[in-house]
């Protein structure tokens, strides 16, 4: 399910000049994890979030010395008046202006995750090894504490796989797209390129096999690393 809401993204979500021009700390300096950089066993950062929070994932008390309250004093009456689900501000709810909209702890604590793309064309799960913050478009699976690497990476096998991705598309509602018709109906021209909710409730039917290989994830796993640290070179570069 979901991790956390930012609730105002053009306050909390910056790339990395930004960051660097408004001497954001690197501690409250985590990369930005959303649907649509998980992609074919990798995840491509391209922004950073600001997170408040201390090692313990407890929101910080505000340091008006700080460079992250800084650049947030500027948002306040913004965030102050994002709206809840109850239809009231956070101001009215009392809730510190300077956290997230939604922040679930329990999320972060367990560092590992198998994060995937809540809408996409196909599946797109990844082994996550921490220090990311995600968004509402990129969910994540959490195991026990104590799960191992290999533990999360016998599931990403079967979740990524060809079979994993037919049984989604019978299980998962489409999103549709273009205007077809005169009745305002919503679907794709091509349906190679229809778009899919994946959504955390129903995957919890997803049919695992009894064995799961794992030498192969590794194997994938690895590869899909070694793509996103060249993409990152490669933005470094230009």
């Amino acid at each position: 399910g979901f991790a956390s809401f930012p609730g105002l993204d053009d306050a909390f979500i910056l790339d990395a000049s930004t960051l660097a021009r408004k001497q954001v700390e690197s501690e409250v300096s985590k990369e930005f994890v959303y649907g649509e950089t998980v992609r074919d066993w990798s995840f491509t950062p391209s922004e950073f979030a600001i997170a408040p929070y201390s090692e313990s994932f407890d929101l910080l008390p505000l340091n008006t010395n700080s460079g992250w309250f800084r650049h947030l004093w500027r948002y306040k009456t913004s965030l102050e008046s994002v709206v809840s689900f109850a239809r009231r501000t956070r101001k009215q709810n009392g809730d510190p202006w300077w956290g997230w909209y939604r922040w679930i702890p329990a999320k972060y604590k367990n560092r590992n995750s198998i994060v995937f793309a809540a809408v996409a064309s196909h599946n797109h799960f990844v082994f996550l090894r921490g220090g990311k913050v995600f968004k509402q478009s990129a969910p994540v699976i959490k195991l026990k504490a104590d799960a191992t690497d290999n533990e999360f990476l016998s599931l990403l096998g079967p979740l990524n796989s060809s079979v994993g991705c037919f049984w989604m598309k019978q299980v998962f509602f489409p999103k549709g797209g273009d205007h077809v018709g005169q009745e305002g109906a919503r679907v794709r021209r091509t349906w190679w390129d229809e778009r899919y909710d994946h959504a955390g409730t129903q995957l919890l039917s997803f049919p695992l096999p009894k064995v799961r290989p794992v030498g192969i994830c590794q194997k994938l796993d690895l590869l899909g690393q070694e793509y996103a640290s060249l993409l990152a070179d490669l933005g470094r570069n230009d």
